[in-house]
């Protein structure tokens, strides 16, 4: 098996190990230095790509390390301003991590670049449903489900268990307009 070194002999996987690894022994110094090599590399053509922002983002959130995620994630939108990816992955890690303002703005915009982006429209009807605005919500889910119905579905499951949380009541309309839910979840219905 090859080291993250052999794989990667510029170092944005040694680097991004370092920064986690700091992270966790609590050395800010060290992380901070650390966090901006993995950001100077991502300036390397080699990475830096949209794909390339996000990928590291996700490998410091996946590693614990959610202010690194974040701090890449800012980095990605001021660089790619126009990719929906980009907008749409930093929605999510905002999203997962509660701040809902910030996530819906990330949704929106990844919106604006590709109106039927079917993931950020189901995860922005969450946030509408979640902030009692349960119209635009269904509008956005709606939307979702006429433009890719194979992954508004699957993405519904995921959206199903974070209403499960918040307001269980929605649940039976929010499967309804599946159609025709899948077998092991009409007994939430």
């Amino acid at each position: 098996m090859q080291t993250c070194v052999e794989k990667d002999p510029t170092g944005i996987a040694r680097w991004r190990e370092f920064a986690l690894m700091c992270k966790r022994a609590s050395h800010q110094k060290e992380y901070e230095d650390a966090l901006a090599h993995v950001e100077a590399l991502l300036d390397n053509k080699k990475y830096n790509s949209p794909m390339g922002f996000n990928n590291e983002a996700i490998m410091l959130e996946e590693g614990g390390d959610v202010e690194g995620a974040l701090r890449i994630y800012d980095k990605a939108v001021k660089t790619y301003p126009n990719d929906p990816s980009c907008w749409y992955n930093f929605g999510v890690t905002l999203h997962t991590f509660e701040l809902y303002e910030e996530a819906f703005e990330c949704y929106s915009r990844a919106l604006e670049l590709m109106p039927d982006m079917t993931f950020a429209l189901v995860n922005r009807g969450l946030l509408y449903v979640g902030s009692g605005d349960t119209k635009s919500g269904v509008r956005d889910w709606q939307q979702a489900i006429r433009s890719d119905p194979e992954h508004a579905a699957s993405r519904f499951v995921s959206g199903i268990v974070q209403l499960a949380r918040a307001s269980p009541d929605m649940i039976p309309m929010m499967l309804s307009m599946l159609g025709n839910p899948p077998a092991t979840l009409k007994h939430i219905m």
